[in-house]
């Protein structure tokens, strides 16, 4: 596995209560374009709100998301481990009901931590691998 950022230091990071900038998407934004591109289409078992069909995150298509990418900022909620004691996978939010899952794999990439520049002492800001914090 190829990580942009060592293990040991993505412990640091959020042993130190960091926050993450992350990519996401605009869920209302994409699911008025598939209902725009789907006019005509019967569903049948989903549900409507407000006259505007209420669509699964699974059922968007990525080419659709990916029209709508936006970033966001949250905190780790869970992180899972692998049998030896590695990070696998961490839960990142803004809260933990709209929580994402990102792979140890993406920090550095998709999911950047938010450190301040006096604490960047690993020089993650100049490498493009973390966001500088602001107060």
């Amino acid at each position: 596995m190829n990580l942009l950022i060592p293990e040991e230091i993505i412990k640091e990071l959020i042993l130190n209560g960091v926050r993450f900038k992350y990519i996401s998407y605009d869920y209302k934004k994409a699911s008025e374009e598939f209902h725009i591109q789907n006019q005509g289409n019967n569903y049948y078992g989903y549900a409507y709100a407000n006259g505007l069909l209420k669509i699964s995150h699974y059922d968007i298509p990525e080419t659709i998301r990916n029209m709508f990418l936006i970033w966001r900022i949250g905190k780790v909620w869970e992180i899972r481990f692998n049998k030896n004691g590695g990070i696998c996978s961490l839960y990142v939010g803004v809260n933990p009901k709209f929580k994402k899952r990102f792979f140890i794999s993406e920090i550095g990439r998709w999911l950047k931590p938010m450190i301040f520049k006096s604490d960047d002492k690993h020089d993650l800001i100049a490498r493009g691998l973390a966001i500088e914090e602001t107060i």
